[in-house]
């Protein structure tokens, strides 16, 4: 995840901010393998502090 990076916010780090049970789903959300739900967008978006709406900002064709 782009922003992540920016941010230098490590897989880790997230994993720890999202309390996340398991740090590989994490990395995988990060490497864009997996989606994630509406109640993660918030908590992602709380953590790299953007608003929700930065994740759903893209190019439709």
């Amino acid at each position: 995840m782009e922003l992540a990076e920016e941010q230098e916010l490590k897989q880790e780090v997230i994993a720890e901010l999202f309390q996340a049970d398991d740090n590989r789903q994490i990395g995988r959300v990060l490497r864009g393998e997996t989606n994630f739900g509406i109640s993660e967008l918030e908590r992602f978006a709380k953590i790299l502090n953007v608003h929700p709406k930065t994740f759903l900002d893209f190019d439709w064709e």
